[in-house]
């Protein structure tokens, strides 16, 4: 069985609220220049199977003192989750509106009859280390009580009920979305579920869909606990479709430090929120996360982890037979680090210049525990998925500034995503989810795409119409993603060690055109080119405009009209990202340590 990674992406505007078709780029941020695979130009294939489980709607005789049936599961599927669908309704109201807010700044309008009872917003609201509301009624609302600490205790007990008696690495069925870090940012994550869908509300097609949330959800941002909420719901609720993967920052001693270091940490999110009891419920929820998996494998074909391979001598069979529960003063030790590194370590990026530094392992760049803590080279990745017949790494952990929420890596054996946009309120990052599900007329490929949120823009004094061309790369005859031809030419001979030649030293070679033949020493002005380093092939950028028209329009008739290919307008909303760029420098491209 193969894994493929489809041309396109979704992605939705705010400013619209219309999700559009896009294709790869590495002007986008989302393609590594270490990755020449070919992409897919196949859909998914879809089956109507409904699934049974549906949230239903919250009672109304369900007052805020009446808790009825106490158990965590209860509490999820009649009151916690009925909730989360009114607020995916508020959220829904604000992008018809055309209302967008950063998660920190949102303070929603909840729905007057579910208040009556309730905790309503203070003249004072409690104050968090940036100066911003608390939102603690958004909490008290959701658990639809103000017996809040009780309810949460009870939510916890039954999800580590749920996670004790499943395994270290799970097996996800397919179709299957992948969120990235959500950090506390609440109206990102309901986004996602307003567009893309939600366990318990998807289309009759997609109705079996897996969700796997890939750690990261504490720590920095305003609405911590309700993320965690919500995502334990939705655990007890759906407890074979939905998956909790652990992250680095599930970890009590890393909250404390982003807490020390004059950050809102998950620790003091609950001490801000329940007082004197918050360390009492700090403790319960990392009974929880202390049961929580390390990874999942997805398809039999694709493991997704939090952080990377370390140096890659591990076995899946080795992770599998992990003890749990983990602790987090056990997590650097355990199975000899390797669960260390599958929650922190990253990977290396190619560097022609230097493919030395970039291939093997290497000492981590971060502060902290430098002797356990590895960084893997794309060998690293191509040994570790061919020993264990895997076919794609899906991590999280990282993100760039301008990114669009998910990069390809690794010769498309290694890809990232994150699903905070704006992370933390001040980066220009888009956030993404990737969707995972059966190619169609080739049922063993299983095909990946993603699908975006775009960032709340900032647009800077320098922005201005015609300042970048919305000519993507193209694609090769045998759809290879294309680099614009750079003053260096590489020698595809030499593989992945790509050596750079001067232009100035084959200067009697003429560049052509692959389909115009029209060369670099015609008179034409302004023409760019194009260059396939897996085919040696170069194209022309008239011609490669008529290739990305071509290519698209049997995926139009295929997908109809709202999976049209976006015109020129459509991409405009793209323009402050170069602006970002201009006034970031060229640090704004490196990765994030987070």
């Amino acid at each position: 069985m193969l894994v493929r990674i489809s041309k396109y992406y979704d992605s939705v505007s705010l400013v619209t609220g219309e999700i559009q078709m896009h294709r790869h780029s590495r002007k986008r941020k989302a393609v590594a220049d270490d990755c020449h695979i070919s992409y897919a130009d196949v859909c998914f294939a879809v089956h109507a199977t409904l699934d049974q489980e549906t949230v239903p709607a919250e009672p109304e005789s369900r007052g805020p003192g009446d808790t009825g049936e106490s158990s965590g599961h209860a509490l999820a599927l009649g009151v916690v989750l009925p909730r989360m669908m009114q607020l995916i309704d508020v959220l829904s109201n604000e992008v018809d509106q055309h209302v967008d807010c950063l998660d920190l700044d949102w303070d929603p309008i909840l729905p007057p009859d579910s208040k009556q009872g309730l905790p309503q917003p203070s003249d004072s609201p409690q104050q968090n280390v940036d100066g911003q509301p608390q939102g603690d009624s958004l909490l008290s609302w959701l658990l639809g009580g103000s017996d809040q600490i009780e309810r949460l205790f009870a939510i916890c007990t039954a999800a580590q009920e749920v996670l004790e008696s499943q395994p270290v690495v799970p097996e996800v069925s397919v179709p299957a979305k992948v969120f990235g870090d959500l950090h506390g940012q609440l109206r990102d994550l309901l986004l996602f579920f307003c567009f893309y869908g939600c366990p318990g509300q998807e289309s009759r097609e997609w109705a079996n869909v897996s969700y796997v949330f890939n750690g990261d959800w504490v720590d920095r941002g305003r609405h911590q606990l309700e993320v965690v909420v919500v995502l334990l719901a939705l655990k007890l609720v759906f407890p074979a479709r939905v998956w909790l993967t652990r992250g680095n920052h599930e970890d009590m001693e890393q909250n404390r430090k982003t807490s020390r270091e004059g950050g809102l940490g998950f620790d003091k999110a609950c001490a801000m929120h329940f007082g004197p009891r918050g360390p009492e419920v700090f403790q319960a929820f990392y009974k929880c996360f202390d049961w929580l998996p390390l990874a999942a494998s997805i398809g039999g074909r694709a493991l997704v982890l939090h952080g990377g391979l370390g140096d890659g001598s591990w076995t899946l069979d080795m992770l599998r037979s992990v003890q749990r529960p983990i602790v987090s003063a056990e997590l650097v030790t355990a199975l000899d680090g390797v669960v260390y590194n599958v929650i922190w370590s990253d990977p290396l990026q190619a560097d022609p210049a230097s493919p030395v530094d970039t291939f093997g392992v290497h000492t981590s760049a971060r502060a902290k525990h430098k002797t356990t803590m590895k960084a893997f080279g794309r060998d690293v990745t191509q040994t570790f998925c061919a020993r264990e017949n895997l076919a794609l790494i899906i991590r999280s952990h990282q993100f760039k500034r301008s990114g669009k929420g998910y990069e390809v890596m690794h010769d498309g054996l290694l890809m990232r995503v994150f699903s905070a946009r704006n992370y933390m309120g001040r980066h220009q990052n888009d956030g993404g989810v990737l969707l995972l599900g059966w190619a169609e007329g080739t049922p063993d490929t299983l095909l990946v795409r993603p699908q975006v949120i775009e960032r709340r823009f900032k647009r800077g004094p320098s922005a201005g119409a015609g300042q970048r061309d919305d000519l993507a790369e193209p694609y090769c005859p045998q759809e290879h993603l294309m680099r614009e031809f750079q003053p260096c030419r590489p020698n595809p001979s030499l593989g992945c060690l790509t050596s750079l030649r001067s232009r100035k030293e084959k200067e009697e070679e003429v560049i052509g055109c692959g389909e115009c033949k029209i060369s670099d020493s015609s008179d034409a002005e302004a023409i760019r080119f194009f260059y396939c380093r897996v085919c040696s092939y170069y194209l022309c950028s008239p011609c490669a405009l008529k290739s990305a028209h071509a290519v698209a329009a049997p995926m139009q008739r295929a997908a109809g009209s709202e999976d049209a290919e976006p015109s020129e307008s459509s991409e405009s909303s793209e323009t402050p990202e170069l602006c970002d760029l201009s006034e970031q420098g060229d640090d704004s491209v490196a990765m994030l340590q987070l």
